[in-house]
């Protein structure tokens, strides 16, 4: 029996194998056939192989949408059909412009003065594409004064297969330029090159583009305002059509890709700046001007041009940081190295979530690119234990700072935690990759949370009467996670060091700090007796054997730090000291964000971190190390619209009035467009999630987040069974991301302040916003982030960290905010009398029709009575309010639709006239898909559920004022349509006409 099911076995195996390579037969032949097809095409048509590296020389630049490079990188257009589109494209930026390819198009872009064209791809296929003006960072890098330079681009647009949706496409451009005009960012351009002029100097017909500079005054007769595409509340990306994206199209590869986007003129200065002499880079901003891109990109663009002039091997000395810049060439030959190095970089962060979301991009580009082969081989491999053993082109690291810890403990003598035979601490024998793990030796490492539950009621035998958040903070961030305790004999500061501690450094406990102290005895030996360690204790270890090393067999050329306000001072002198170069740091944050516990920091607070980095470098005859002296600041806001900043603004006005000493003092940011207020509610839980109804933009927009997140206060809250097909998330985990709908959820009932602070707050008058634009890069002095005298309410300090976490949680979103209360009102009447939200109570009926009550504010209501007692002359559509059409009958009304569109109507008749178009477009919709069931049930039950969440959804924004979203979705509801009727067209059951 055992000699038969052998060979039965063999049997099988030989005939696996004979259809593998029977397969592997066939498929040579087709790639055979594909080859020879494309051989014979081009020997017919006599065109050579497309040259990818042209496109990044080539006389226009060209950009395109997201779209468009996702459809040629993708499957949905075939190949033949991305070589003709890529071929005309290349065209077209070559100066070359025949008629076929730049046909004007009428109508709408005709009506709004918009440059647009359509070239033609085959009988169907179109390729629209815009004469357009925008920032050049090519000719802006090539200028000698660096002014900005702007230029006419091709801007593709996106690719049309079949023509009949040809009109729908041209629709959706123009709504998206047109919407471009309610940005605030417009600059005025004047033209410094004249195209015939160019054009008679080179002798041909080809036709070069128009370059632009920005005029301070606006009174040239020739200048034109510039503002720049948008989507509802964001402005539009754009990505550069190099030959990165050529590649990726004409390759047909199946892995995720992405591009690098185009940037602003502030953040491009950022990217490339060079300070001179060379120093760290302090970058500030509040939430959402683009602090990460900045980071990610400056990381990307020193990562490209590294592998761009790389062919053989590493070529960074080891010790190339330690040459003195005093001695001459004749002194540098004792000091060349014997071994290179790549490129070593690292991204940190305290954030796990944003740390992933940034290293998912970063790979992704690379993936995109043809230069970085060595380093594309090693993306997927684990990161080692020890930094000793990272392969050279397994750089740049992307860490939480915990995983930092760990590697550079693990990577020096004697380590804090014991090594097993694989270099992971005994602790960690479970062999998971270092990407993996995220926290020490729960049994032994004492967190916030160990403190406040376990230990705080044992060591607190005062009762002092505070939180031990504050407590906490005290004993991590200042007695021993500060910078003088990292440089004292025994980690942490003595009571007379403490007590002479700046007060503006550590403002919580300025009469207290001796019953402060106190308590710090008592923790301290609670971690003697229990075997405890928390994290200064590690850190303090890690650098005293550092210190002790002299030449490290490992290098870090580069630290790029994101969410900088979340690093103790002890933890930024170890990436100090870790550096190669000191002076390449890249460090951003926001002090108003500053939620994780037990930290408080503030950049101007680096200065004395880098003036001693700076002694020790001379005294071991390294090179100097500079100390910065000014910050950088980035003051537009591409997440959030005016709506939800001005409920964040109110939010950093109580900081600076309560605890100006806690925070740096910024520019207040800038919003880019208008939008619907916060909602605070108290909805039935059930029936609040209901409100996150699945979007249908596509998620490309968002570099880091996702489409929607509830908010909660703590871990347990997100296991609650209504947030079951949610997704979930505490605010420290949500920092650094974005969502297109956020819900906080009870976030003042669950707060640790108390309902006598939360009302000591109620009677505060924000400050009136100027409506002042950046227009540069702005600088200033480190020295004038906190020039304050005033002291801290000490009776309210613990709403100092209550604020920044809602300000934190509030910036999370990009389109709608929800801050749902069960109960607790306190502060209502503050964000009510200020007209920063709106108040919504309780669905009315039937829920799932998403209708409810509003309570408007008292200016919407004077502003409707208002318009109720005006005259009829004054109506635009002159008629009688007793003759005006009822709510199911505004749709067939011409003049109403019309109105729907008119920025200047009501806003109660302008919701009426969409919300009757969405209706007459869903009654037509399910009718179709009645009439396609017996052909195309998927289809028909698909159909059905878009058309009723539609509805849904156009009556929520509608309610909430949002308008601009409402008619985008109408537009998607036509579509659908569309859609249906060319499935019906070859229907044999279709007996009906409809209309759109």
């Amino acid at each position: 029996m055992e000699g038969r099911e052998s060979q039965k076995q063999q049997e099988e195996e030989v005939e696996e194998k004979r259809l593998q390579l029977k397969e592997e037969g066939w498929r040579r032949q087709q790639q055979s056939q594909v080859a020879n097809v494309q051989e014979n095409r081009k020997e017919k048509h006599g065109k050579p192989a497309i040259d990818t590296s042209v496109f990044d020389h080539l006389i226009w630049e060209v950009e395109c949408t997201a779209k468009v490079w996702k459809l040629l990188v993708g499957k949905q257009v075939p190949h033949g059909i991305k070589e003709i589109a890529i071929r005309k494209i290349q065209t077209l930026a070559s100066g070359y412009w025949p008629r076929k390819l730049c046909k004007p198009l009428v109508g709408r872009p005709q009506e709004y003065d918009i440059k647009l064209y359509e070239a033609k791809l085959t009988k169907g296929g179109r390729l629209l594409w815009e004469l357009a003006v925008m920032f050049s960072p090519r000719l802006s890098d090539s200028t000698a004064s660096g002014e900005a330079c702007y230029s006419e681009v091709i801007r593709i647009w996106d690719i049309v297969l079949d023509h009949s949706n040809v009109s729908h496409a041209i629709e959706v451009i123009t709504q998206k330029l047109e919407r471009g005009k309610g940005c605030r960012i417009r600059k005025n351009l004047i033209g410094i090159t004249k195209r015939k002029a160019a054009e008679a100097a080179t002798g041909n017909k080809v036709r070069h583009p128009t370059l632009f500079r920005e005029c301070q005054s606006s009174t040239s007769k020739h200048e034109m305002q510039w503002f720049p595409p948008a989507t509802d509340q964001h402005i539009m990306k754009f990505y550069s059509f190099t030959s990165n994206v050529v590649n990726a199209a004409l390759n047909d590869s199946q892995v995720e890709v992405e591009f690098p986007f185009r940037v602003t003129e502030l953040e491009h200065a950022i990217i490339n700046l060079q300070p001179e002499p060379p120093s760290s880079i302090l970058l500030l901003g509040r939430s959402g001007t683009g602090k990460t891109i900045c980071c990610l990109y400056r990381m990307w663009t020193t990562f490209v041009k590294y592998w761009q002039k790389t062919t053989e091997g590493p070529w960074i000395p080891r010790d190339s940081g330690f040459i003195h810049p005093d001695r001459g060439e004749d002194d540098t030959e004792a000091y060349v190295s014997s071994k290179y190095d790549h490129l070593h970089q690292i991204f940190l962060t305290k954030n796990i979530e944003l740390c992933r979301e940034v290293r998912r991009n970063f790979c992704n580009m690379i993936r995109g690119c043809q230069f970085a082969k060595e380093a594309l081989a090693q993306l997927d491999r684990p990161i080692p234990h020890q930094l000793q053993d990272v392969h050279q082109a397994q750089f740049p690291l992307f860490l939480t700072s915990r995983q930092f810890l760990l590697l550079l403990d693990a990577s020096l003598p004697n380590p804090f935690f014991p090594e097993g035979v694989d270099g992971s601490p005994l602790e960690e024998l479970d062999r998971k990759g270092l990407a993996e793990r995220t926290r020490f030796d729960e049994r032994s490492e004492v967190t916030y949370e160990v403190f406040a539950n376990e230990l705080w009621p044992r060591i607190n035998k005062k009762k002092l009467k505070c939180h031990p958040s504050l407590v906490w903070m005290e004993i991590t961030s200042s007695i021993k996670g500060s910078f003088e305790a990292l440089h004292s004999e025994t980690g942490f500061l003595s009571l007379e060091e403490y007590v002479d501690f700046g007060k503006k450094m550590a403002p919580n406990f300025s009469t207290d700090r001796e019953e402060i102290y106190t308590i710090f005895k008592l923790y301290k030996q609670e971690l003697l007796q229990k075997n405890l360690f928390d994290e200064g204790d590690l850190v303090f270890h890690v650098y005293r054997r550092l210190r002790e090393v002299k030449t490290p067999d490992w290098a870090i050329h580069e630290f790029y730090v994101d969410e900088t306000q979340d690093f103790t001072q002890a933890e930024l002198s170890l990436l100090i000291e870790s550096a190669q170069d000191p002076n390449s740091l890249f460090l951003t944050g926001d002090t108003a964000q500053s939620i994780t516990r037990g930290v408080a920091f503030r950049f101007k607070d680096l200065k004395s971190l880098f003036h001693y980095a700076n002694k020790s470098a001379e005294a071991q005859g390294k090179p100097a190390v500079t100390v910065p002296k000014k910050v950088y600041q980035l003051t537009h806001n591409y997440r959030s619209h005016c709506g939800i900043l001005d409920l964040a603004a109110t939010v950093v006005d109580l900081l600076e009035s309560f605890f100006p000493l806690s925070f740096d003092h910024l520019e207040p940011d800038q919003g880019l467009f208008d939008g619907p207020l916060p909602v605070f509610s108290d909805y039935e839980v059930k029936h609040l999630v209901s409100l996150l109804v699945k979007n249908n933009e596509e998620n490309s927009d968002i570099e880091f987040g996702a489409d929607q997140v509830i908010l909660v206060r703590n871990d347990s809250e997100k296991s609650l069974a209504v947030f079951d097909k949610c997704r979930v998330m505490t605010i420290n985990e949500a920092k650094g991301l974005e969502f297109n709908d956020v819900i906080l959820y009870n976030f003042f009932k669950n707060s640790p302040a108390a309902d006598k602070e939360w009302r000591a707050v109620n009677g505060f008058k924000p400050r009136n916003r100027s409506n002042q634009r950046g227009r540069r890069l702005e600088e200033y002095n480190l020295d004038q982030l906190s020039t304050t005298d005033r002291a801290h309410r000490d009776e309210l300090k613990i709403l100092n960290s209550e604020l920044k976490f809602l300000y934190t949680a509030t910036t999370r979103a990009r389109n709608r905010l929800w801050i749902f209360e069960e109960g607790n009102m306190t502060m209502l009447d503050l964000l009510r009398s200020n007209n920063l939200v709106v108040t919504e109570y309780k669905f009315v009926n039937d829920p799932s029709l998403m209708k409810w009550s509003t309570t408007a504010s008292r200016s919407e209501n004077e502003m409707r009575e208002q318009f109720d007692n005006r005259r009829h002359h004054d109506d635009p559509i002159q008629m009688d309010r007793s003759t005006r059409p009822k709510y199911k009958d505004c749709a067939s009304n011409e003049r109403f639709e019309a109105a729907a569109k008119c920025e200047t109507w009501p806003n109660w008749s302008r919701g009426q006239a969409i919300r009757g178009k969405q209706q007459q477009l869903t009654a037509r919709i399910l009718k179709a898909a009645k009439l396609l069931q017996r052909n195309n049930l998927q289809m028909c039950v698909e159909a059905e559920c878009r058309a009723k969440a539609g509805l849904h959804e156009v009556e929520m924004l509608c309610r909430t004022g949002d308008f601009a979203r409402a008619e985008s979705v109408l537009l998607e509801q036509r579509a659908l349509l569309r859609q249906l009727k060319s499935l019906l067209a070859t229907n044999p059951y279709e007996d009906v006409t409809l209309r759109e």
